[in-house]
């Protein structure tokens, strides 16, 4: 059973100093050279002269980030006389590098009803021995732009914070969500609880103006959909006209 923990209403410039980038200020890597790149990983965000010749010397060294992403710690450490922890640290941020190359490669996965849902999620949560809850952020398209797990709990609930969905939604620029979780009882009825929390999820959705499409729980081997039950649209109707809000 899913239990809502919040009852409220969902109502510098870089600094090129020597020592240190500006805290808490927009960057722009975009239009900074390789080497600065390296000496600010290399220097854990900080410049210094000698950041600058370590960026200096790799970038010398190896003429593309391809042929630095192949070299083990012990290469970087005998021919640039890194540290461990540098050579790590690099490693690390090409690695990070490559793997946001992947995601933004793969196609967005579009949904188009419930069993879209569940085909994609219950290999992941059917059969999990705590509870999962799952937001789903959908684009104009239905695709999902963001997969997040919002909260784990027990094997009898997982606590969810209507406030901290809505924001999530509000911060990835999403248009629509889809709620998931399990069950590990392995029934895929809708608890009490389950049916207050969603009908709090779609008033603050509609309230946002980030409408909810559905609200599906997974059993062991059947699924529970909030929005082929008719209950989305019963919830639906109970949130205040919030028409104004676009009137010219």
């Amino acid at each position: 059973m899913l239990t809502d923990k919040n009852s409220q209403n969902v109502f510098q410039k870089v600094n090129h100093s020597s020592n240190m980038l500006g805290q808490r200020s927009e960057v722009d890597f975009s239009v900074m050279s390789l080497r600065k790149l390296l000496s600010i990983i290399l220097s854990g965000g900080k410049t210094s002269q000698i950041s600058d010749l370590r960026g200096a010397k790799i970038e010398k060294l190896y003429h593309s980030l391809s042929e630095l992403g192949k070299v083990s710690e012990d290469e970087l450490m005998s021919r640039t006389k890194l540290t461990y922890h540098h050579a790590v640290l690099l490693k690390a941020s090409l690695e990070l590098g490559k793997r946001w190359v992947q995601d933004a490669e793969e196609p967005l996965i579009e949904v188009s009803s419930s069993y879209d849902v569940y085909k994609h999620l219950s290999p992941e949560l059917k059969g999990l021995s705590k509870e999962l809850f799952k937001v789903l952020l959908l684009n104009s398209q239905n695709q999902i732009i963001a997969n997040l797990n919002s909260s784990k709990g027990t094997v009898s609930g997982a606590p969810v914070y209507v406030r901290e969905v809505m924001e999530l939604g509000l911060k990835h620029h999403a248009v629509s969500f889809i709620f998931v979780h399990n069950h590990p009882s392995g029934s895929a009825n809708p608890s009490y609880g389950d049916k207050v929390l969603t009908r709090k999820l779609v008033l603050a959705g509609e309230i946002m103006q980030i409408p909810v499409n559905d609200h599906i729980i997974i059993g062991n081997e059947e699924y529970f959909s909030f929005l082929d039950h008719g209950l989305i649209e019963e919830y639906r109707l109970d949130a205040p006209d919030m028409s104004y809000i676009n009137a010219d």
